[in-house]
Formats: structure tokens, C-alpha cells, sequence
């Protein structure tokens, strides 16, 4: 696992329209409300609510090309866009590069530099693009029927819906009323464990579910309405929410994508004006305050196991090029099925190769309403004749089931036993359930890279892991 330290923050992209209730925004600079690429148009692009005043520079070794934006703000974490086919970009990162600087990155496999162009959309709202690609045309609509520009939204909280009801599929179509004076957009909101994302707009509407939603996705189509909404991506990373898509069907029809980073209970609702649709996501789906679900007695056991890195973070990499991330999740798939056979209820913060930023895995954890907390990973140093087992904790509540896991560990693997050590991680330390780091072996040990990637080997670790846990749970119950 890499030795990191980052100071992680609750994250989520503003579009045009597109507020996070839960911060202060900073005073007097232009703040960046969305970042994404447009395929469409080959475009990298940003937008912000003032004016931009980019400067750029050339890095080598290896190649990059380095966009500032001095008296700029940018609320999220580091996001990345990843490799840009047809194009010399194998990632784009976005970031507070210090007090009042954004910093864009483009890692290039050459050198080059892109055109970039300003133009503002709408009053308060400025879009900065970075031409790369050749774009890719979509298919046309039926030409909508023009519509007057709605006011650029202030960026403060979207009205909330008063008392939610349950609404059909099919609505009656609404009466023609004149545009209400209300800021339209897309809003983000925590709401307890849960979020709820919601669409206000101008002009009331109807909406209808489509076929195309599955369980990592909902798909709704909003009839009447909807032409305030950002037309680019809208990527998010709250461990929930992956991407936002807003698509033109013609007239004032548009249609939703919010695509979730992994199966999660939602529900739709559209509020009685017919102006606000708000889709609940997790505990938000039920009365507020309720937890997830109940447990089915009070003996059953509820376990997050986190899958290390994933997606654009492979972690650490084997001497023969094994993936931690490939590692960790075969890991915690296995763990996952020995502990529901067993009578647990086990959330994973990840089920594929996906990547997800530390602090919403710990929120996973906590939704989930979790007795323990694993974090699985595989160690790497400069030194290929290190090699072990180490298990990390930080609260004092953690240190009985580090205890309990890492003696089953190093007693069913037979490895060097590295000890239990105390540290501030991000997946161990902010968790409301005791929680630990696992790392099961060196990838730069020659012999434990063959060994993390040996079937035998990684049902061993997922049994031990197992055994210590349903030890520390019989220690716990012992002593309550």
C-alpha cells in the first residue's frame, strides 16, 4: 500500500446550477462549479461563476502540460478524467493546487499543448475549454422550441421540496402556468447517512421512469421542463453518486442519468408544484433519521470490508506486474462469501474495478450502520527480502480487533509476523465502528507476490480473516 498523506474533504462537482449545502464557499474568487470532458465536442472543460485568467507551462520527465488558475477556488478532491483516446493525454487532474490557485494537469505521453477557449453561457457562468480530440458528433434531435434564458442560479441551497409524496409513473400533464421565479439547477444535499440529489426548474413537468434503469443506474426522462439543467457530465465522487448526465430530447424534454458507483436503494418523488424532483438515495429514501434496515435479530453481525484502491488506482505494483487493487478485490469477494455464509451482513465499498476516494468508503461504513470495519491491502517497499504481515489501527476501540485478525493472520499463513502498529489512516481512523487495515503480504516480495495471486493462498487470508473477527465479536459479547 503507499505511504500517502492527504487531507481528504467531502467531495462533489458544481455544475451551473449544481450547490453543495454543506460548505462556506470561499470569499472573492472564482469558484469551479463542473469539470468533465465533453465528448461530444473533444473537449476538456470547466466552469466557473467569474471569469478565468489560465497560465500554462511545460513540465518534463515525464511529459506535462500545467494550467494554473490563480484566484480560484475548487471545493472537491483531486479528480481525474483518465486517458483521452486518440490523444497523446493518458490523464487530466484537476485540484486546490494551494490557497487561491486551482491547478489543471494534463499527463501527456509527448509533449503538446491544447487551444483553450472562454465564453460565457449565461450571466454568472463562464466555461473554459480545452480543445483535444476531434469530438464525436451525436445524433440530432428535434429542434427544440425555443425558450427564454433562465437567470443564472445564486449559488446557495435549492429550495427543498415541502412534504414529499408518492408519485405514479404517469402524471397528469401539468396546467400551463407562467415560469415561477426560483433557481433552477441541480443540488446535491446530505440528509443523515443518506443523499438527496434534486432537479428544480422553471417550468413544471412530469416525469417517467425508463427501461434502461438497473440497480447501478436510474434513468428518468423529464417532460416539460429541464432546459436549465448543465448539458456536460457531472462527475461526482460522494461514494454513492459516480456521474450526472443531462440529454437534450428535444422541445423541453430532457432526459437524466445519475449513475451510481455501486447497487443502491433510490427513490424518485417530484414535489406537488411540480418544479422539484428529488431523488433519494440510501437511508435518504426512508423517514429521516431511520436506519437503512433492520437488523433481522439482535445478534447479527454487520461487516464493511473495503476493497483496496480500484479503477485509476491500481496501488502498488508487483515486481511481475501484479495490481494491489487486482489483489484486494479478489481478496474481498472471497472474504464477503465466507462471512454471509456464516450468517453476517456484509457491505462492500466496492464490487469491481472502480475507484473511490477514502473518506466515502468510511461513509459506506457508517451508513451501513456497521459493526467492524476491513480494509484490505498488500504492502510494497524498495527492499525485495521484506516480507509479512502487519495489521494497522488507530482509535483505542479498534486495537481488540487488530488483535483478534492479525493472530489468526500470522497463525494460518505461516508469514513473518510484522506486527500490529498504530497509524492514522483515512479507512481506520474517522470510522464509527472499530476498524482495521489489513496488509497481507509484499507485491515486491517475489514469494509473496506469487503467493497473493495464488487462489489457496487468498481463501486462507479471507478464513483467517474471518476467525478473527467472529473471535473478537464472542470476546465482545463475553464482556457486555
Amino acid at each position: 500500500m503507499r505511504r500517502i498523506v492527504s487531507i481528504f474533504a467531502l467531495m462533489s462537482v458544481l455544475a451551473s446550477g449544481l450547490s453543495l449545502d454543506l460548505r462556506a464557499e470561499a470569499a472573492e474568487q472564482a469558484k469551479i462549479r463542473l469539470f468533465g470532458y465533453d465528448r461530444s465536442s473533444g473537449e476538456v472543460v470547466l466552469y466557473a461563476d467569474a471569469p478565468l485568467a489560465p497560465t500554462a507551462f511545460h513540465l518534463d520527465r515525464p511529459y506535462r502540460w500545467v494550467v494554473d488558475l490563480p484566484n480560484t477556488h475548487y471545493s472537491g478532491l483531486t479528480q481525474n478524467l483518465g486517458v483521452i483516446a486518440g490523444t497523446p493525454i493518458r490523464n487530466v487532474r484537476l485540484s486546490q493546487f494551494k490557497s487561491g490557485t486551482v491547478r489543471l494537469v494534463f499527463d501527456l505521453s509527448r509533449k503538446a499543448e491544447f487551444p483553450q477557449e472562454t465564453t460565457q453561457p449565461r450571466p454568472g457562468n463562464y466555461r473554459l475549454a480545452f480543445k483535444v480530440a476531434a469530438g464525436q458528433p451525436q445524433a440530432q434531435a428535434p429542434a427544440p422550441t425555443p425558450e427564454p434564458d433562465s437567470p443564472e442560479p445564486k449559488p446557495t441551497a435549492t429550495p427543498r421540496p415541502a412534504t414529499p409524496r408518492p408519485v405514479a409513473r404517469r402524471n397528469p400533464e401539468p396546467r400551463p402556468t407562467e415560469p415561477p421565479a426560483r433557481a433552477a439547477g441541480l443540488a446535491l444535499h446530505r440528509v443523515g447517512d443518506g443523499w438527496e440529489l434534486t432537479i428544480t426548474t422553471q417550468h413544471a413537468i412530469t416525469y417517467a421512469v425508463s427501461p434502461r434503469t438497473r440497480a447501478d443506474r436510474v434513468v428518468f426522462d423529464l417532460q416539460g421542463g429541464g432546459g436549465e439543467l448543465p448539458k456536460d457530465s457531472l462527475y461526482v465522487d460522494n461514494g454513492l453518486i459516480a456521474r450526472v448526465r443531462v440529454t437534450p430530447l428535444g422541445g423541453r424534454n430532457h432526459q437524466v442519468t445519475v449513475e451510481f458507483d455501486q447497487p443502491i436503494k433510490h427513490a424518485l418523488d417530484l414535489s406537488e408544484d411540480r418544479h422539484v424532483l428529488t431523488l433519494s438515495l440510501g437511508n435518504a429514501v426512508n423517514d429521516k433519521g431511520a436506519p437503512t434496515s433492520a437488523r433481522k435479530s439482535e445478534d447479527e453481525k454487520r461487516v464493511t470490508i473495503d476493497a483496496g484502491h480500484g479503477g485509476m488506482d491500481p496501488g502498488t505494483i508487483g515486481a511481475h506486474g501484479t495490481l494491489e487493487k487486482d489483489v484486494t478485490l479478489q481478496m474481498a469477494l472471497r472474504l464477503r462469501k465466507l462471512m454471509q455464509d456464516s450468517g453476517m451482513e456484509v457491505q462492500m465499498t466496492r464490487t469491481k474495478d472502480m475507484q473511490i476516494m477514502l473518506r466515502p468508503r468510511v461513509d459506506i461504513g457508517d451508513a451501513f450502520d456497521s459493526d467492524v470495519f476491513i480494509s484490505i491491502h498488500a504492502n510494497h517497499v524498495g527492499d525485495p527480502s521484506v516480507s509479512g504481515i502487519e495489521t494497522y489501527y488507530f482509535t483505542p476501540k479498534s486495537l481488540p480487533l487488530a488483535r483478534a485478525v492479525h493472530k489468526r493472520l500470522v497463525g494460518s499463513l505461516q508469514r513473518r509476523d510484522r506486527g500490529i502498529r498504530r497509524n492514522n489512516f483515512v479507512v481506520v481512523k474517522y470510522n464509527k465502528m472499530p476498524a482495521v487495515l489489513v496488509e497481507l503480504g509484499y507485491l515486491s516480495n517475489p514469494t509473496e507476490e506469487r503467493l497473493l495471486t495464488s487462489p489457496k493462498y487468498q481463501q486462507q487470508a479471507a478464513e483467517a480473516i474471518l476467525a478473527g473477527v467472529q473471535d473478537y465479536f464472542r470476546t465482545r459479547s463475553l464482556k457486555q
